[in-house]
């Protein structure tokens, strides 16, 4: 990496650590932890919180079991940091254990520390992920 991106680098961690992101959490920003779409997901939602951020979850289960997430956000960092989580500890849960994952679970996995302001953001994917879950269990018992 050449200087100029080295310190935008720098300078991203700075802002980070400043509003109170925890280490684990700035990794998974700067390394974008399962951002993007699943090609021939099983199961996708999306889902416009208030504050304007937008999370789409891709699922791919097999025999009820979560193989694989990705996820997308027009969001500010703390949405990328929690949609990251979330689907990092999704892949290899059952369905009835990706339910059971809370918020206290992702900050907890995160280092427990994440700015108070930005809490929102670990609602909103757990929402969306609420979601899907049952938009997949909808199809399935259709089908």
């Amino acid at each position: 990496m050449n200087k100029v991106g080295t310190d935008i680098v720098d300078t991203i961690i700075k802002l980070l650590e400043d509003e109170g992101f925890s280490p684990k959490a700035i990794k998974y920003y700067l390394k974008q932890v399962n951002v993007g779409k699943l090609k021939n997901p099983t199961t996708s939602f999306v889902f416009t919180g208030a504050c304007g951020d937008t999370v789409e979850i891709y699922l791919k289960i097999e025999k009820g079991v979560i193989k694989d997430a990705k996820f997308i956000t027009t969001g500010c960092s703390a949405s990328f940091i929690s949609g990251s989580a979330f689907t990092k500890l999704l892949k290899g849960k059952t369905l009835e254990e990706a339910k059971q994952i809370e918020g206290e679970d992702i900050l907890a996995h995160l280092g427990g520390s994440f700015p108070e302001q930005k809490i929102h953001c670990v609602r909103l994917v757990k929402h969306v992920l609420q979601e899907a879950l049952k938009e997949y269990k909808r199809k399935h018992q259709e089908a």
